[in-house]
């Protein structure tokens, strides 16, 4: 939701792996295979090291693949008060650096932490984050909520990860402008396909 593409796949190209990553990427967004096994058998094909990382965060801008109008989105919310989360399957050390950027804070970031061994070769992955799992978007939902006592909670996604949090979010708002699922279309209390729709939406009640 927060990029046009799917960060994964841009790992998996920089190593070598990109169309059978992607044919995976493809199944996990979809719903088609539980997202734990998706995440597992990816990351095996791509074996990330420390320093095919770090050639890959020197050489691609992930800033410049933000969807569009979404940190217009995000500069507005802060103005308003608003607590921004990102929970993402995606990885935290890709993550950081698009929230830093956003002026979102370290600690609101639920993503998968990937682990490696002493010479940097990558050994496997955080099991025990929510977000590494299926339905580990709504646990993190349920946390917060018991955590901050929120009000009220709207959720933004565009994949069926997403649309697990729908029953513990105040309302789930789909999004299409990238990638339009059917089954996220069809599920969601709202479903737009351009951020400049709740810009209006929120300036209209300023």
């Amino acid at each position: 939701t927060l990029l046009r593409v799917e960060v994964i796949d841009i790992i998996a190209k920089h190593c070598g792996v990109g169309e059978a990553v992607a044919a995976w990427t493809k199944k996990a967004m979809e719903g088609n295979v539980p997202f734990e096994t998706s995440l597992e058998a990816r990351l095996k094909l791509i074996s990330p090291s420390i320093s095919q990382i770090n050639e890959l965060l020197a050489s691609h801008s992930f800033v410049d693949e933000l969807t569009p109008h979404v940190e217009k989105l995000i500069s507005l919310l802060h103005k308003r008060n608003v607590q921004i989360f990102l929970i993402s399957g995606g990885f935290r050390v890709t993550i950081e650096p698009l929230a830093m950027f956003l002026k979102i804070n370290h600690e609101n970031i639920f993503a998968n932490k990937l682990f490696h061994d002493k010479d940097g070769s990558f050994i496997g992955f955080d099991a025990l984050e929510p977000t590494s799992h299926q339905f580990g978007k709504p646990e993190v939902i349920k946390n917060l909520r018991k955590k901050f006592n929120f009000k009220s909670i709207v959720m933004i996604g565009d994949g069926v990860t997403d649309l697990e949090t729908k029953p513990f979010v105040d309302l789930f708002i789909g999004y299409g402008g990238v990638v339009s699922r059917k089954r996220v279309q069809k599920s969601a209390d709202w479903f737009i396909d351009d951020f400049k729709i709740l810009i209006e939406k929120i300036t209209e009640h300023s």
